[in-house]
């Protein structure tokens, strides 16, 4: 595939084509919707506070019975002021009977509370009374492997690599393994997966996998662990890509950095998903190895059955232009939309781009991204968030191109779903976006909607350079494959501990 030529020839093209003189800037459309959710946010707050007025100005009536527990002190007495009392239409002793109901709740609320507390003590300590007799009367010569995750859910990128991991060790090699998270989605047997509070206590022939992919407050404790650590690290996207839209994601953000400068005397090694990932953690100044293990991606899990309403609703005729991703400030879905304006207004009116990805709709950035697509006055934008898997399926068979203009992937997995399903793309030449893509697809390295706009156009028309991509990904595919990237796992694992080639 000769890409400059393929370039040189879009240049040319779009000779004949010109970028709007009078278009706004995505940055003033984002100064602007500040200043709506600023105005929006001042709304909710009146709004709340009227609705609490209201609320304290309706009369208060004293309930009929009341439970008597009878064993907190300040229960009793909350008790022997409502019998001692005789309700009178005077609004001071009606006052002082609301207040003695209130105090006797608040104490039965707080006692009750208090039990419960105890008795989720008991059950931790019992669950680690049989944790640690489990793990630890018995053969202690063994070589045990833990992953610890902050969050463990399926579909999730991070999860996904956790669990494809376990699952090897566990059941391929036949290692003892546990992986523990401090939040979970969806339900795991507790042999494959706990609660970080439930750690067993570890050996220093244990080997601990910490994934690191944002802040943990948990990270703290991991220098003190007996055991020998691995780190394997997936990046954290810099904060100043959320500096403009939101306070939270950007401390967030730069406290997860900062955490993982100040952990690289830990590891005695570490695996990164990407060489950006590797070089990312030498900049750190980390010393220890480091090799490159890219993530493990469950191909067979997307040769399921597409949504059939799903796949029928797109296959209507439009072209569809697809970006996977959610909506978020590094992505740069602005620059995709631009860029897909330009593609509708001079090659194919005819056309749709979806835009699959969670998102919040109170977020600054999704909300200045709604405002700029009627500033470009663009139509047939379709965000999607989150959507069922089967309609993720038939999202990806109905695409014709992938648009991938992000600044900042660690990895980027969509790019491989979408060489999964035979879709051509078209990506910025950016961080771990070039080597994970290869060759399947068309690698700008300037992000000018008129040039992005004709390399959609050629993926779309012409169909020799369409099969070209197919063969090269199908190629490319072969060394993400499950079999080779979990061989990969266990050469780095046997040189790091030859003593888990005996298994």
């Amino acid at each position: 595939m000769n890409t400059e030529k393929i370039l040189a020839d879009i240049k040319l093209k779009n000779e004949e084509f010109k970028l709007n003189d009078n278009e706004k800037s995505f940055d003033g459309i984002v100064a602007e919707t500040r200043d709506d959710v600023q105005s929006d946010a001042v709304n909710i707050q009146y709004d709340r506070y009227e609705s609490l007025l209201n609320n304290l100005n309706q009369k208060t009536v004293i309930p009929a019975e009341l439970p008597i527990p009878g064993r907190a002190q300040g229960i009793k007495k909350g008790i022997s002021k409502l019998i001692n009392f005789s309700v009178t239409p005077r609004n001071a002793a009606q006052n002082e009977a609301n207040i003695a109901i209130r105090d006797t709740m608040n104490e039965l609320i707080a006692h009750n509370r208090e039990q419960q507390r105890e008795i989720e003590e008991l059950k931790k300590r019992l669950d680690f009374l049989e944790n640690y007799l489990s793990e630890n009367l018995e053969n202690t010569e063994e070589i045990r492997i833990f992953q610890l995750v902050p969050s463990l859910r399926r579909g999730d990128g991070v999860g996904n690599d956790v669990l494809a991991i376990h699952d090897f060790l566990k059941n391929t090699k036949k290692i003892k393994t546990r992986i523990f998270y401090e939040s979970c989605g969806g339900s795991f047997s507790k042999d494959d997966a706990r609660s970080i509070n439930e750690l067993p206590v570890f050996r220093d022939s244990d080997i601990i996998i910490l994934h690191i992919a944002i802040y943990w407050e948990f990270n703290k404790k991991i220098k003190d662990l007996r055991g020998r650590k691995i780190f394997v690290y997936h990046n954290i996207t810099p904060s100043e890509f959320f500096a403009p839209y939101n306070k939270f994601s950007t401390d967030a953000c730069q406290m997860g950095i900062d955490q993982v400068k100040s952990m690289k005397d830990i590891p005695v090694y570490c695996l990164a998903d990407s060489e950006f990932n590797k070089n990312d953690l030498i900049s750190y100044g980390y010393t220890c190895p480091i090799d490159v293990l890219p993530i493990i991606i469950p191909f067979e899990d997307y040769d399921k059955n597409p949504d059939p309403d799903a796949l029928e609703r797109l296959a209507d005729g439009m072209t569809n232009i697809l970006f996977v991703g959610r909506i978020c400030p590094n992505k740069k879905q602005e620059d995709i939309i631009r860029a897909f304006s330009y593609y509708k207004k001079y090659y194919n009116p005819n056309s749709r781009l979806i835009l699959l990805g969670g998102y919040d709709d109170n977020d600054l950035y999704y909300r200045s991204l709604v405002k700029y697509i009627d500033e470009l006055k663009v139509e047939n934008v379709e965000f999607t968030r989150h959507v069922s898997f089967n309609s993720v399926i038939a999202t990806l068979k109905s695409a014709d191109v992938f648009v991938c203009l992000s600044e900042h992937e660690g990895f980027c997995i969509p790019l491989l779903e979408a060489m999964h399903f035979e879709i051509p793309i078209v990506a910025y030449d950016s961080t771990a976006v070039t080597l994970t893509m290869g060759k399947g697809g068309l690698l700008l390295k300037e992000k000018d909607p008129l040039t992005v706009a004709g390399a959609i156009d050629s993926l779309v028309k012409d169909e020799g350079l369409r099969t070209e991509i197919k063969e090269a990904q199908r190629e490319h595919l072969k060394d993400y494959s499950y079999e080779a990237i979990s061989e990969k796992l266990w050469k780095y694992l046997t040189s790091f501990e030859p003593k888990l080639e005996n298994k």
